[in-house]
């Protein structure tokens, strides 16, 4: 990644569904109404993996467990011709435990919760899209040659 203008944390969603496959939470901007994934400023004081947390608890009422290592980051460009500038991401796996009735931006996004598949159609940041298909990719290839061992739910197997 080149040097970036501003430096944000993000999270990624995820759950697992009762059939056993990956599904994604993602989150409108609030300006352009773009699909991305909850994202903040750093916090001094709190380890990058909570920030992640706290982003999609304000922006999507979701609670969960943040994996402390990063999966991998992204850039976007962001502003108008007069003001341009990128941005760098680093995101964090949040494993969704659930997803509150009320929360503090509900007014000001639109939530979906989603197959990895209809994600990756609507995410607009192309190295977002692919950071998320690497990473679930990995996941469900874990998960296969596990199962093919251990004959282990997915859903235990992702959380490991």
């Amino acid at each position: 990644m080149r040097n970036c203008a501003l430096h944000r944390i993000g999270a990624l969603p995820l759950c697992v569904n009762s059939a056993g496959k990956i599904e994604t939470f993602l989150v409108t901007t609030r300006g352009s109404r773009r699909w991305i994934i909850p994202k903040g400023k750093t916090i001094r004081g709190l380890e990058p993996h909570d920030v992640a947390a706290k982003e999609a608890f304000e922006e999507a009422g979701l609670i969960g467990k943040a994996d402390r290592r990063s999966i991998g980051n992204f850039e976007f460009s962001w502003g108008c011709e007069a003001r341009k500038g990128s941005c760098c991401v680093d995101v964090y796996a949040l494993w969704i435990e659930r997803q509150l009735k009320t929360w503090r931006e509900m007014e000001e996004r639109t939530v979906l919760r989603c197959t990895v598949d209809t994600a990756l159609s609507l995410i607009c940041t192309p190295s977002l899209g692919e950071l998320v298909r690497r990473y679930v990719a990995a996941i469900e290839d874990r998960v296969s040659s596990r199962r093919g061992r251990t004959g282990n739910s997915a859903k235990r197997l992702i959380r490991l």
